[in-house]
């Protein structure tokens, strides 16, 4: 009987978890940013987790991980010279 509360206690605690109406934020607080550091491993393990949740929740915050981190991952690019700005070789 024990174990059996403990896993109905377990299910309700995880179902609580994806609520929509339990995860709303307070209206103030959504609009602070945090920046979090960690690896691209770690982040893998992150985006992984977000994966197994349903699309409408995990998918807003999904997107802007991936966004960021591609950002920070691309290669820099190299800044053309203006034709216009552009010094003339000496011969």
């Amino acid at each position: 009987m024990k174990k059996r509360l403990l896993l109905f206690s377990g299910i309700i605690i995880l179902a609580s978890l994806t609520t929509p109406a339990l995860m709303a934020f307070d209206a103030k607080k959504q609009d602070r940013k945090i920046t979090i550091t960690l690896s691209e491993q770690d982040w893998n393990v992150v985006l992984q987790g977000l994966s197994e949740l349903p699309l409408k929740i995990s998918q807003p915050v999904y997107g802007a991980i991936m966004q960021q981190a591609q950002a920070q991952l691309a290669p820099p690019q190299k800044a053309k010279a203006d034709s216009t700005t552009a010094k003339p070789k000496k011969p």
